[in-house]
């Protein structure tokens, strides 16, 4: 990835333009109820739109792309259903949140990388946990998930790769010649590094587990702003997966071919509604029900 000043603007726009779709998702995937006050987030409605306009371009022009298992080819409407999600209020989305993911770690779609490991090794677990860590101390950025979030949680590592996108993007439109190549050599290997090893793998597959989530809880939530917030988090949801096909291809980093599937070891009791018996949803809803 060597730029040169005469194709920089091209570059750092469609980098920046990457980097708003990552930081979006973060906010989207974060949890709201860390959130004090219940305000909504109030994207850039057209900032949004026409960065994900570019995703959808970046990707046609790549055409043809090999998916991975769980991977979508980036839809046009799929950047407005990001942006409704994060419209809503923190307070809604939170309710949501707790239908989709439950108060405690979920079995169901759990928004968290570690979670998918084909091994319940808690050593190899706990390896990589360390080395998503790694990741964010050695870019400075070692409070990324704050003092709630688990380092291995979508949130962080998807503002993570905003970080580093957004680095390779202030280069861009800097065009500092030589003595920056380095720089963008050392930013776009970490980013390569950590799209193979901790997130290209896995976000597919938790993004299609909250829309199965979705589908399963949709139906049966009596609370109509609630029922809408809920879908509006699986347009999110369908956002990240197909907006994570692109950012695998452009890493240069193969399809996953394996199909991965949440092995949550937790001690939750299983008579327990996976959305926390909030007492909105339709008897026979909650995990159960999910199949």
């Amino acid at each position: 990835m060597h730029s040169t000043c005469s194709d920089a603007p091209a570059e750092a726009v469609t980098l920046s333009a990457r980097a708003t779709i990552a930081a979006a998702l973060a906010a989207a995937l974060d949890d709201p109820l860390r959130v004090a006050a219940c305000t909504p987030v109030s994207p850039d409605k057209v900032l949004l739109a026409d960065a994900w306009e570019e995703v959808v371009g970046m990707f046609a022009a790549c055409a043809p792309i090999e998916l991975g298992v769980g991977e979508r080819a980036p839809r046009p409407d799929d950047g407005a259903g990001l942006s409704r999600w994060l419209a809503m209020s923190a307070d809604l989305r939170g309710r949501a949140y707790v239908h989709v993911f439950g108060l405690v770690v979920s079995r169901l779609c759990p928004p968290f990388e570690t979670e998918y490991c084909a091994t319940k090794d808690t050593f190899f677990r706990a390896q990589q946990m360390a080395d998503i860590a790694g990741f964010y101390r050695a870019f400075s950025c070692a409070t990324v998930a704050g003092a709630s979030l688990r380092p291995d949680h979508a949130s962080p590592e998807l503002s993570f790769i905003a970080l580093l996108l957004s680095k390779l993007a202030r280069i861009a439109w800097e065009c500092g010649g030589e003595e920056k190549q380095e720089e963008v050599r050392v930013c776009f290997q970490a980013l390569r590094a950590f799209i193979r090893d901790h997130a290209s793998w896995w976000m597919p597959a938790f993004a299609n587990a909250v829309l199965h989530r979705v589908d399963t809880l949709a139906g049966a939530i009596r609370n109509a702003d609630e029922r809408n917030a809920v879908l509006a988090l699986g347009g999110a949801a369908s956002c990240l997966r197909s907006w994570m096909a692109l950012e695998r291809h452009l890493a240069g980093v193969e399809p996953a071919r394996r199909i991965t599937q949440a092995s949550v070891e937790a001690d939750v009791d299983p008579s327990a509604d996976e959305c926390g018996a909030c007492g909105t949803c339709a008897d026979g809803a909650g995990p159960h029900s999910a199949g």
